[in-house]
């Protein structure tokens, strides 16, 4: 094609361009979030926690079970598979915006009679092909496209600790569940213990003639129901034992390996710093901002996908293998593609890149609400919990003396044996009560540490985890 002629192509291609850039929009950045993010929250404590916070409970078995399920727990497992998936995305997609070289090396043999009985005669050609093609980004179509997968990678990476966040929170939960049993057969076989020795004064009493047959039946059936609750807290034990099991990454059936212990001394309060601290420290929230990123990012992609587009192909091949770096030929090209006519499908599929991206946005908003609120009300809850236990374990402490005081009088015929069937049977139930209450603070602290956030892990090169160094004992 004459220079001119080629000319005259591109200034008609760059008026086209023109034309339909003023008719694609840019993406439309959202408004900023901060007049729905309060400036402090209501209620802070003053410790300052570590990043792995169940490190602050001094349990050196919960630290221990933490630790193994980090490292073994197959669901996080898959939310690190993601992740490298997702870092290969962006990888193939950050490709596309450099040239790709294609080489073709071939040999052909032709054999060929000119006439019956005629001589056989044999061609050999041999060919070598270089090919190369790069499309223009004038439009910026391919870097968005690559940036909203890196974008999506980040994403999944904040994915990945948030899951490592809900495991450690998930193992935490169940260890103080089992405490919980543990100590609620303890309390069990105590009471069991006691209530046989008021059955023994009944019974005497009653063979005696100074009680009722109804009073020692009904002993007999709180007997009956202290032991039936003992079988029900053992099968509890077991249930949580596979569960932890599980989530260790191992059989469900695996032989505990771990000893038993009594809940330790709750942690100061911790310093809840800023909201606006808190976004940068939530996996979550930080996961659906870069969400919303990408989206914005698929946005730019559909708007230039409506633009011309400029592709540049060359080749060179040689037919001659031992002249190959003589004796080349050279072929180079360039294409302009134009949409003309594709019935509205490139601006539907921007309003649906521009859909998702409203929607990117509001689920990132609602995720920073929801933070916000999440530490709010762990906090206040926690200290509600705290207010009921210690009123539960004053309770706790007046029913043991009446009951004390109550047997003693039953047992020297100074007092009926309802007043020490309601004192037994009151101080149970705050034993019990008690008991829940303090697993339930328990519970409401370790939610209170994962509204803070913070990361967990890291990956190494080869995809293992790797845990922080603070986290190792």
């Amino acid at each position: 094609m004459p220079s001119s002629s080629r000319a005259t192509l591109f200034l008609r291609a760059s008026v086209i361009t023109l034309l339909l850039n003023g008719c694609v929009q840019t993406p439309q950045e959202h408004t900023d979030i901060a007049p729905v993010v309060a400036p402090s929250f209501s209620i802070s404590g003053d410790a300052q926690a570590d990043e792995f916070w169940w490190r602050e409970f001094n349990d050196p078995q919960l630290n221990q079970l933490v630790s193994t399920a980090l490292k073994s727990n197959f669901s996080l497992q898959s939310s690190i598979a993601r992740v490298q998936r997702a870092a290969a995305t962006a990888d193939v997609r950050d490709a596309g915006r450099y040239p790709t070289v294609t080489g073709v090396a071939g040999s052909n043999v032709r054999r060929e009679r000119d006439a019956i009985g005629g001589e056989i005669t044999q061609e050999t050609t041999e060919n070598l092909r270089l090919n190369a093609s790069w499309e223009l980004d004038l439009w910026g179509k391919n870097q968005a496209r690559a940036s909203a997968a890196y974008f999506s990678y980040l994403a999944s990476e904040e994915q990945m600790q948030a899951a490592a966040q809900t495991l450690a929170g998930d193992i935490a939960r169940r260890w103080y569940q089992l405490i919980e049993q543990h100590q609620s057969l303890a309390i069990l076989e105590k009471q069991i213990s006691n209530t046989k020795i008021i059955a023994e004064i009944t019974g005497h009493r009653y063979r005696t003639g100074q009680g009722s047959i109804s009073a020692l039946w009904r002993q007999e059936q709180l007997l009956e129901n202290l032991e039936a609750q003992e079988k029900q807290a053992r099968k509890s034990l077991l249930i949580l034992e596979r569960q932890i099991n599980v989530l260790l990454g191992r059989s469900p059936t695996t032989a505990v390996d771990w000893a038993y212990s009594t809940f330790p001394t709750l942690p100061a309060l911790p310093e809840t710093g800023l909201p606006a601290t808190l976004l940068d420290r939530r996996p979550d929230v930080r996961a659906l901002w870069y969400q919303y990123e990408s989206s914005q990012q698929d946005v730019s992609a559909a708007a230039a996908a409506r633009l011309p587009n400029i592709s540049i192909n060359s080749s060179a091949a040689s037919s001659d293998w031992s002249n190959a770096f003589d004796i080349w030929r050279l072929d180079l090209g360039a294409q302009l593609n134009v949409p003309i006519f594709n019935a509205g499908k490139l601006e539907a599929e921007q309003k649906v890149a521009e859909a998702s991206s409203d929607l990117a946005f509001y689920n990132y908003t609602q995720g920073v609400l929801s933070a916000i609120e999440e530490v709010e009300i762990n906090v206040l809850s926690e200290l509600s919990q705290q207010e009921q236990l210690d009123s539960l374990r004053r309770q706790t402490r007046q029913a043991e003396n009446i009951l004390e005081v109550e047997s003693i009088r039953y047992s020297r015929g100074m007092q009926g044996y309802l007043d020490v069937l309601n004192a037994q049977e009151k101080l149970f139930t705050l034993q019990k009560q008690s008991l829940n209450a303090q697993r339930q603070l328990f519970l409401r602290r370790i939610a209170t540490y994962q509204s803070l956030g913070g990361q967990l892990i890291s990956l190494s090169a080869d995809g293992a985890v790797e845990l922080q160094p603070r986290m190792e004992s």
